[in-house]
């Protein structure tokens, strides 16, 4: 059989139950965009419990010689932390954290090209606008990946380790993403700490099935989809065929 909900759903084992794909989300400690989309796409019926304030431990090395750095929720909270934890680092703490504040517009930006004609997206690109009124043009974000770029604030490597660490959270490693990605990431899980949702994942796909149910929608697993429909040149739904995909 098949689950609806893919990464949100859970498997069990006696009295255990596992998620398969959140194990946190942050921005739910108070209405903010994300919460508030996701209020309505699941008519406010998910719960979020916060995890504790140190959400995340890194540890480098093994046994007796491992070394650990647990974050702190908040970002001005988590920058005092590393403060304390790379006393000699400071500059590039500093930096770091200047860099984060400086590409902070650039998840609205490109939600915001995603959704307005393509025909004003071209013409704001042509005209290259926005580089006057945003910072993510700057070379530190077009020219270098998250890794080279944070081995360029510092030299040691404990340091570049944690504030690299979060990468697996958007799946593609330092040396292959943009800094705007990581900052955003960044910013996601530390702006308020990391949440759980009351009851485990699954609770996502349970409450937002209904809804889409509600709105003449269907919600289907293990489908073979047998052809694409389309209305002019828009897709507007899918056929499928019967038994097992």
């Amino acid at each position: 059989g098949g689950a609806a909900g893919g990464g949100c759903h859970t498997w069990g084992e006696g009295d255990w139950e596992w998620d398969v794909g959140v194990h946190y989300v942050g921005e739910m400690g108070r209405q903010t965009l994300n919460k508030t989309l996701l209020d309505q796409i699941c008519q406010g019926q998910v719960e979020w419990a916060p995890h504790e304030d140190a959400f995340d431990v890194i540890q480098l090395g093994y046994g007796s010689e491992a070394r650990t750095y647990p974050v702190a929720t908040g970002l001005q909270a988590w920058k005092d932390l590393l403060h304390k934890q790379f006393q000699r680092e400071t500059k590039a703490i500093t930096k770091y954290f200047e860099l984060l504040e400086a590409s902070t517009n650039t998840s609205i930006i490109h939600m915001a090209l995603k959704i307005i004609p393509l025909w004003i997206v071209r013409s704001i690109i042509y005209t290259s606008i926005l580089k006057y009124f945003l910072q993510i043009f700057r070379p530190e974000f077009t020219t270098t990946c998250s890794q080279d770029l944070v081995e360029g604030l510092t030299c040691d490597k404990d340091l570049q380790a944690v504030l690299l660490y979060c990468w697996g959270n958007y799946g593609t490693p330092p040396s292959r993403s943009n800094f705007t990605m990581h900052g955003a990431c960044v910013r996601h899980i530390m702006k308020q700490g990391a949440f759980y949702p009351v009851g485990g994942s699954s609770e996502m796909a349970l409450n937002i099935v209904p809804v889409i149910e509600a709105a003449g929608g269907r919600v289907l697993v293990r489908a073979s989809v047998t052809e694409i429909l389309s209305s002019g040149n828009k897709v507007c739904g899918v056929r499928v065929g019967r038994g097992r995909g």
